[in-house]
């Protein structure tokens, strides 16, 4: 199989870009849904960079070996860094929601409706999880972030129906 280097080093260069592009709508969700930031998300776009500038040097010196061996540590470090912060904030939305279930607001009515999105979301948890044996491009996870936000509009306009919805947007403390 003959590889484009040329090609293979835009096509990474593009996924590096989207990566930051990812970060920035994660990091914005994060602060609008009051949750930490994750993060390892930075300290894997660092570490895709460093490769980049490894991948560059082996493009220019034509080491194929090299450029390959690159090619996947950056491939690597996008993915883990987007599907570990997709599990960060769902981890964080279901402890949040498990939060208003156990408070004093969390009515039978109420809990069967906000255990079905616990459901949604914890069944996202585990097929992140899953995908870990795959390798994917970032541009694959627009849809599961597109998807994550959607869900979570329709948490917040439940729980503005029910006069809840502060509740969702308070900074939990660790027990």
């Amino acid at each position: 199989m003959q590889i484009n280097l040329s090609e293979e080093l835009n096509r990474i260069a593009e996924d590096i870009d989207s990566y930051a592009q990812t970060v920035y709508t994660i990091i914005s969700f994060c602060k609008f849904m009051k949750i930490s930031s994750p993060g390892d998300i930075s300290i894997n776009f660092r570490d895709a960079i460093h490769h980049y500038i490894l991948l560059y040097e082996a493009f220019q010196e034509q080491n194929k070996l090299v450029f390959i061996q690159n090619q996947a540590c950056i491939d690597e470090h996008l993915n883990r860094g987007i599907k570990d912060s997709l599990t960060h904030i769902l981890y964080h939305l279901s402890g949040k929601i498990i939060f208003i279930m156990e408070s004093r607001y969390g009515t039978v009515r109420r809990k069967e409706k906000l255990r079905h999105f616990l459901h949604i979301f914890r069944n996202k948890v585990l097929g992140i999880r899953l995908q870990n044996i795959y390798i994917n491009r970032i541009i694959n996870y627009i849809e599961e972030i597109q998807s994550i936000r959607e869900q979570c509009t329709e948490l917040v306009q439940y729980l503005k129906a029910e006069n809840l919805s502060q509740l969702l947007f308070q900074k939990l403390e660790k027990k």
